[in-house]
């Protein structure tokens, strides 16, 4: 059996959950895969997360399962593609939806919201903004201005990076919320799991904390872990 990365390695982080039993369960579901979606309108990837930290604190997400759910939905649209995304999150109460254009790069207008659930205090939170040759401009609600800001790179969103990561140094528009100027994909290691050869990178950059990002030898993200939550692929669908 393949030995777990450092990098993703947060089995001693639990004492309910096994962690380790769900990431092979996830990886497992690799075989199934689709590998190319070339000849469709677009795609869909949906990722399982699982908590890097877990105690058995009360929550109704359940400890068998998975923390919560990403599905990415690009929809080519001319030379650009209309991105949906939805996150929830089973502990946090959370739903969160965005909308963007992208051709690599963010290009146009893009929206969010996010509505958390939890008995004790729910409320809802959303944003606008738009990148517009370099210049990004964020608007919270009732057009509080959040960020304008100037780049020579391009823009993409954390959600744009788990299509495919760009190579060289571009500006990261974290959750369509948090401007990161200058970002890049160092390079980590290379891990073979499950029989599926990954190669690793890092993404550092002025404003972000360090994550680590495993992805397939087309540059498409299977494995991505952050500080507090991994990301694993677990289907790819071609849009008609």
């Amino acid at each position: 059996m393949d030995a777990l990365h450092w990098s993703v390695d947060h089995r001693g982080h639990h004492s309910v959950l096994n962690y380790e039993q769900r990431l092979r369960h996830y990886v497992s579901q690799w075989q199934t895969l689709i590998d190319d979606t070339d000849g469709f309108k677009g795609e869909r990837l949906t990722f399982s997360v699982l908590p890097n930290y877990w105690n058995g604190y009360s929550s109704h997400a359940s400890k068998e399962r998975h923390f919560g759910t990403v599905t990415i939905a690009r929809r080519r649209a001319g030379i650009q593609c209309e991105v949906k995304v939805e996150y929830h999150s089973q502990d946090a109460w959370e739903i969160t939806t965005c909308h963007y254009t992208a051709a690599e790069g963010i290009e146009g207008c893009f929206s969010g919201n996010a509505y958390c659930g939890h008995p004790k205090g729910a409320f809802a939170w959303a944003w606008s903004g738009s990148v517009q040759g370099g210049h990004i401009a964020l608007e919270g609600p009732r057009g509080m201005r959040l960020a304008r800001e100037d780049t020579p790179y391009g823009v993409y969103s954390n959600w744009c990076l788990m299509h495919r990561l760009p190579q060289g140094v571009f500006c990261l528009l974290d959750g369509l919320e948090q401007v990161a100027p200058q970002c890049e994909m160092l390079p980590l290691d290379t891990w073979e799991m499950e029989g599926t050869r990954l190669m690793g990178y890092v993404l550092a950059g002025r404003g972000m904390p360090m994550s680590f990002w495993w992805a397939d030898e087309r540059r498409r993200p299977m494995i991505v872990s952050h500080t507090l939550q991994t990301f694993v692929l677990t289907k790819r669908e071609g849009l008609l």
